[in-house]
């Protein structure tokens, strides 16, 4: 996975208008991004997780911008929770989720009723409520096929497909948690679903 984050995180940076120190950073942040998850404090406490990791990395000489996109990596965790405050915590935290949502729904391992066992609901939700806090542009579409193409497994068009219409499901009910309005809602996501921050503003202008 950590390969697949070394090739995926700096492309998502290119997307997101990065500089060439920030798409250095994201990958070193992601070559960085899991080694905490092997050691003894993490394996005790999984809600450690990437905080450790900048704990570890910048006690270990890497930049505090490095150890920083490690622990922004998993944000947000839950609804309401902070979002990646920088450009190479971005990157890489959409860089996991997209990683996430296209390889396993390529494997069919799609959450069904109550069940969802990877957490992909909340991945998705990560996703949308990121790019929603920061105002940032950008294309789920991009995104999703970027991270296929590095998949172990084929992605066909059809589960690409699939997989951007869960991703803006969940702006759906997050633009209504908003206060739009159901109308709005739904003539704003066939042309602006694929952009979340574009939807907003589509929402808000109609």
């Amino acid at each position: 996975r950590v390969e697949r984050l070394k090739q995926l995180a700096p492309q998502v940076a290119e997307m997101l208008g990065a500089t060439p120190e920030q798409v250095a950073t994201t990958v070193r942040a992601a070559e960085l991004s899991k080694s905490d998850l092997v050691t003894n404090m993490v394996v005790e406490m999984t809600s450690l997780q990437g905080i450790m990791g900048e704990i570890y990395a910048v006690r270990q000489g890497e930049p505090e911008a490095v150890g920083r996109a490690i622990r922004e990596q998993y944000l947000p965790r839950y609804t309401g929770d902070a979002v990646p405050a920088s450009l190479p915590g971005l990157a890489l935290a959409l860089a996991d989720k997209l990683d996430s949502l296209a390889g396993l729904f390529a494997v069919r391992a799609i959450p069904t009723g109550s069940a969802d066992p990877f957490g992909l609901r909340r991945a998705a939700l990560g996703v949308v409520n990121s790019l929603l806090a920061t105002e940032t542009d950008f294309s789920i579409r991009a995104g999703l096929a970027a991270a296929a193409k590095l998949q172990p497994v084929p992605v066909s068009d059809e589960v690409l497909a699939e997989t951007k219409t869960f991703v803006e499901r969940r702006l759906e009910g997050v633009l209504g948690e908003l206060g739009y309005a159901y109308d709005v809602v739904a003539a704003v996501l066939p042309a602006r679903g694929d952009n979340p921050a574009a939807a907003v503003r589509a929402a808000d202008a109609l």
